[in-house]
């Protein structure tokens, strides 16, 4: 039972976490320092924002740059929660674009760099080492984000200008 609890919560970090990445890409024109180095992160072209007590009740926004339109700004002031998004992230020349559920942490539709190989297994086993440095970046995001979320001067610092910045948009 104590297991469960702890589950229940810590059930919103995957939104908070999925609010901060967008806060940081959009108020560093996508560049987020973390572990591994420095990554350029967006979001593209889909971003799902629900309402989590009002029967799931959600905004789906498409387009070019859904975080930066004002939709998304009013639907988080109003309480909603970033929920899914479409993500692209830049890395040592690479890039990643994958969808990613926030509430459980499941990637999807995950498009790798491209591989050149000379045969179908060289080709598969850099595939597999491309989607590993992939959850190596969002890990390393993570453990930024928890870092910084278990602080509670730090985070106390970082809430207000997440508010402000919401405020301006």
């Amino acid at each position: 039972m104590e297991l469960t609890k702890r589950i229940e919560g810590t059930r919103q970090f995957g939104n908070e976490f999925l609010t901060w990445l967008m806060f940081r890409s959009l108020l560093n024109e996508g560049q987020i320092d973390c572990e591994v180095g420095r990554i350029e992160l967006w979001i593209e072209d889909r971003l799902t924002l629900v309402a989590p007590f009002a029967g799931r009740e959600m905004n789906i926004l498409k387009g070019e740059s859904p975080a930066q339109g004002e939709e998304a700004g009013v639907a988080l002031r109003m309480g909603k929660q970033l929920d899914n998004a479409r993500i692209s992230i830049s890395w040592q020349g690479k890039r990643w674009d994958f969808q990613f559920s926030a509430p459980n942490f499941a990637f999807s539709s995950v498009k790798v760099p491209a591989v050149l190989t000379d045969t179908e297994f060289e080709a598969v086993v850099d595939r597999f080492d491309l989607l590993g440095t992939l959850e190596e970046i969002m890990r390393s995001l993570y453990h930024e984000f928890l870092n910084l979320r278990t602080d509670d001067g730090r985070w106390q610092v970082e809430r207000s200008r997440i508010e402000k910045w919401l405020q301006q948009r």
